[in-house]
């Protein structure tokens, strides 16, 4: 997901710094969530949501589908009322989609420890 931050912070013609005052977070977030291997908070979402409405959540998430809204289609309202008190399932949807993500990148490390190890033990039965 940081990549695809990354991607429409360049997009928007920003350098780092912008871009996180943007998601109303403090200079040197991105770095910090490259480096912990980490994700994104829903609050920070929801900010990212109101601050650039032109892209699709779905998108960023998930890295599937178009990386523009169809805002005319678009039920979600991007306006600063977006809260956790106003649309609290779309809080509860982008936590969900954090933590199967999580789940997910965490599988594929598994997964390549078991094949690294496998490698390292069937090289040496040669």
């Amino acid at each position: 997901m940081i990549e695809r931050l990354e991607i429409i912070r360049k997009r928007e013609g920003m350098n780092k710094a912008e871009f996180e005052r943007k998601l109303l977070k403090s200079s040197g977030y991105l770095n910090m969530l490259k480096k912990r291997n980490s994700y994104p908070s829903a609050e920070v979402i929801a900010n990212f949501s109101r601050a650039f409405p032109k892209y699709n959540l779905k998108w960023l998430l998930t890295n599937e589908g178009s990386m523009l809204e169809n805002t005319k289609n678009c039920p979600i309202d991007y306006s600063p009322q977006l809260t956790n008190k106003n649309y609290p399932e779309i809080y509860v949807m982008i936590e969900s989609i954090l933590s199967n993500q999580k789940k997910l990148f965490d599988s594929i490390k598994n997964l390549e420890k078991s094949f690294q190890f496998f490698s390292e033990n069937h090289n040496s039965n040669y």
